[in-house]
């Protein structure tokens, strides 16, 4: 991709987190919308579609998937305001709520974490973890054990997986490591620029839900990692010079930035920046964080369409594995063919209204464009209520085939009897 230094990309060295660790794939059952949905991941992701599809819910159930490993499932929806009776899609008749990770962690071996979510006990009843298909941990009910090793009774109550309880001395490796990786998902799908105008706590130790916390969050990034931040900050707005985190009363951080006109610096409060400003500085400081996943939702949100290419850039070339969603053509024409083809999927609904999902270039009449178009273009030539029919036609497809497959083993099956 273009011009952007990588040396100024990603997270810092201390964090050890290289592109071997990433989540391949993550299946989700009965959250919402999602019936049934299985999401391929790549390095980079895209999610496009119509309005109401349900882009939104997936970055939301990743969201959840990260609380059930911090244990923090309650607070979570507090924070959301939700109660946990909505969580389930309304289309099924299960009250669980299953989830599938398959994990490629830093030695190369490929992790596969399932858990049945109980909404009423706000934990996971049923969990299974298997290493190169070799199941290494189980967890039922009220018991969890390794292999080769014996049965624990579990005697204290947990919110979410019971990984988020177990000491980190009784984790194998690998393990140890996908804990780490769930728990630090970002999800910033509720950023808002009037919640990053605010005020905050140096203390703060992240940049919130909404971006709130964002003054005091910024006050401690300090040394190479704030020069990194400041560098590519620069890329964007070149007469931005500097920030800072000025000290009030009891404690409250206020940010400034420093832009120079001519000979004339003026600094001006967060109070008084642009909302494009802001959110670029918030998705910015999340590409220099330690967060292994950051979900970002509507992207073009508030940002100038001149700028847009430098953060596709960043984003694609980011060490982190990133999601955003986007309506915009213009964030899919600044994406390499083979990074489109592997990235950007399309989201839809069902005739029920359940949310599917689909490699968009993957599908047939789309996949054909971009012989001769570029990504962007492909998507504003494609009419997307025309395509979810499409899809709709494929699923049937796919569904019959594996009827059809799975009755020609049944009858193989009672041959061989």
């Amino acid at each position: 991709m273009r011009g952007i230094p990588l040396g100024c990309i990603g997270l810092n060295t201390e964090t050890g987190w290289g592109e071997t660790k990433m989540i391949e794939a993550i299946r989700i059952k009965n959250f919402k919308s999602i019936g049934n949905l299985n999401l391929p991941m790549s390095k980079f992701n895209c999610l496009v579609g119509m309005n109401g599809a349900g882009k939104s819910t997936i970055l939301q159930a990743i969201d959840f998937i990260s609380q059930l490993m911090a244990g923090n499932v309650q607070g979570w929806l507090n924070s959301r305001k939700w109660t946990v009776q909505e969580l389930n899609c309304k289309l099924l008749k299960e009250s669980n709520i299953y989830v599938e990770i398959s994990y490629r962690a830093q030695s190369g071996q490929l992790l596969v974490w399932d858990a049945s979510f109980n909404r009423h006990d706000l934990r996971c009843s049923l969990e299974k973890i298997k290493l190169e298909n070799e199941v290494i941990f189980a967890s039922v009910r009220q018991e969890y054990r390794f292999v080769d090793g014996y049965k624990q009774a579990i005697s204290f109550t947990y919110q979410g997986s019971i990984l988020s309880q177990l000491k980190e001395s009784e984790l194998p490796q690998p393990v140890l490591e996908f804990r780490e990786a769930l728990k630090r998902i970002r999800s910033l799908e509720l950023l808002s620029p009037h919640l990053l105008r605010l005020r905050s706590r140096p203390e703060d130790r992240d940049i919130g839900a909404g971006g709130e916390k964002l003054s005091g969050y910024l006050h401690n990034v300090k040394g190479a990692a704030r020069e990194h931040l400041l560098q590519l900050l620069k890329t964007f707005y070149p007469n931005l010079i500097d920030f800072r985190v000025a000290s009030l009363r009891a404690g409250w951080k206020k940010l400034m930035v420093i832009e120079q006109f001519g000979e004339q610096k003026l600094e001006t409060e967060a109070t008084h920046l642009s909302d494009g400003l802001l959110r670029i500085l918030a998705v910015l400081a999340q590409a220099e964080s330690d967060h292994p996943l950051v979900l970002l939702d509507e992207i073009e949100n508030g940002i100038n369409p001149e700028i847009i290419e430098k953060l596709v850039d960043v984003l694609v070339n980011a060490r982190q594995q990133i999601i955003v969603t986007t309506h915009s053509p213009m964030i899919l024409n600044y994406l390499e063919d083979d990074v489109a083809r592997s990235s950007v999927q399309y989201i839809y609904k069902s005739t029920a209204g359940e949310t599917k999902v689909r490699r968009f270039f993957e599908i047939p009449n789309v996949g054909k464009k971009l012989e001769y178009m570029g990504a962007g273009e492909a998507f504003v030539d494609t009419d997307l209520v025309q395509l979810t029919r499409e899809c709709i036609a494929l699923d049937i497809e796919d569904e019959n085939r594996r009827a059809e497959a799975e009755a020609w083993a049944r009858a193989k099956t009672g041959a061989g009897a």
